[in-house]
């Protein structure tokens, strides 16, 4: 199946951002991952289809690139959290 929509994904683990890509990709979605909020926001003018947005990251927190998001006006958003089962 050809790729129609794009999704970005912000995550700085680049393991994670890889397996939303996997899952992503067969239903259509083209992926792009983002590792900083820099290159994030540079990626974010290209007016993806949905962001996905990993809460827990070292150079910013989730809850600022949300409210980044609800200000450029993107509506499909979806968030997601890994720990390490260690961390439980």
């Amino acid at each position: 199946m050809a790729a129609t929509k794009q999704l970005l994904i912000i995550d700085d683990n680049v393991d994670i951002g890889e397996l939303i890509a996997v899952v992503a990709e067969p239903p259509g979605y083209a992926c792009r991952h983002a590792t900083t909020f820099g290159e994030f926001q540079a990626w974010l003018a290209e007016a993806p289809d949905g962001v996905m947005v990993d809460l827990m990251m070292l150079d910013v927190a989730g809850t600022e690139v949300l409210r980044y998001l609800a200000e450029q006006h993107v509506a499909r958003v979806f968030c997601c959290c890994v720990r390490p089962i260690a961390a439980c």
